[in-house]
């Protein structure tokens, strides 16, 4: 399944998003940055440039990830955290 992309997201175009994953309004995908499969990334949420996210891993509302962050699999970072 493809992923699925609000129109409202800032996705840059060397970001990898995998299959089944969610990007919700307003969030921001850097440079570089790679999301697993089946993530949800909530609404206002900031993926700075080359972090890596593993799958299934959830990142709450307005949460912020900078570089050089790594994030297993089945993570989950509440809203508003960074």
């Amino acid at each position: 399944m493809k992923p699925h992309i609000e129109s409202s997201a800032d996705v840059d175009s060397t970001a990898i998003i995998g299959d089944g994953t969610k990007v919700w309004h307003l969030s921001q995908i850097r440079e570089s940055a790679e999301i697993g499969m089946n993530c949800i990334i909530g609404r206002g949420s900031y993926v700075g440039p080359s972090v890596r996210i593993g799958q299934n891993t959830k990142v709450q509302n307005l949460a912020q990830i900078y570089d050089p962050a790594e994030i297993g699999d089945g993570v989950f970072i509440g809203p508003a955290q960074y």
